[in-house]
């Protein structure tokens, strides 16, 4: 929400923060504490860690009215909205894995489902198929035209070249991809789905470069984007301290050996 963000901006900007609303076209490592992006209009920043919360952009289906239903009658996560397809007539629209791993999911809550590929390939394995037909799911192939609706009501799907299906939910799998490639152009290492993939503190496979969010593997929820920003952060601050001002690492017969002596310690304080 917009006052959401407000509120952080102003938070950013009371701690000194400059905030620059631009669009970064490129990103160059000079070394490992230098770091520079070249902004539209031709602006420049510097940096020595770079922190990329870039995000993913989705591929809708080509779907007439799809977008008047989205987040009411239409959903993308059968985990957060799955509930809302108790015992109802259900549609997923996708193709491949993606359709019918969703499919699936949504057992849970609802045998009425239907699979339809939108005039596309299905992509279906043998596995897919038998997963299918054995729960009785339907695959209908041809291109959806459009939505039905009746006093405000989704009502049905209009497909060319077949009778309409009706339905009360849709569920519909999107494609991503990364919103721009900056983490291509630094080279960090990428899952197959093009998330860049980073370790426990957030550290991607180049040095002094962090990520968070919805550009990382895992699921895309809000609370773990903020909490892998948090993460990343520290780890950012921690790399910043110089390492003259840093402790030696405990090995492990020290670190037992400190916690025995704090157990002592606090067994003596005991009556």
């Amino acid at each position: 929400p917009a006052e959401l963000r407000g509120r952080g901006r102003d938070e950013c900007r009371r701690h000194g923060v400059e905030l620059i609303d631009g669009i970064v076209l490129c990103v160059a490592k000079r070394s490992d504490e230098h770091f520079e992006l070249q902004l539209e209009g031709g602006g420049r920043v510097a940096g020595r860690r770079l922190l990329l919360a870039i995000g993913v952009k989705d591929v809708w289906p080509d779907v007439p009215g799809l977008e008047h239903i989205y987040g009411d009658r239409a959903h993308v996560c059968p985990d957060c909205d799955g509930y809302e397809a108790t015992g109802k007539k259900t549609v997923v629209i996708g193709k491949g894995r993606r359709a019918v791993g969703m499919a699936l999911n949504l057992t849970t809550w609802t045998r009425d489902i239907t699979v339809c590929t939108n005039g596309r390939d299905p992509d279906f394995t043998d596995e897919y198929c038998e997963k299918l037909t054995a729960l009785g799911i339907p695959v209908i192939e041809e291109p959806i035209t459009g939505i039905k609706f009746r006093e405000g009501e989704l009502r049905s799907l209009i497909f060319d070249g077949r009778e309409p299906l009706g339905v009360e939910e849709i569920f519909f799998s999107i494609g991503q991809y990364p919103a721009d490639d900056l983490g291509a152009q630094l080279g960090c290492e990428r899952d197959d789905g093009g998330h860049i993939v980073v370790d426990e503190h957030h550290h991607t496979s180049v040095y002094n470069v962090f990520a968070a969010g919805d550009i990382i593997p895992g699921p895309q929820l809000a609370i773990r984007a903020a909490a892998g920003g948090a993460v990343a952060a520290l780890s950012i601050h921690k790399s910043l301290v110089p390492e003259e001002r840093k402790l030696e690492p405990m090995t492990a017969g020290a670190e037992e050996s400190q916690g025995s002596k704090e157990s002592q310690g606090l067994l003596s304080l005991l009556p």
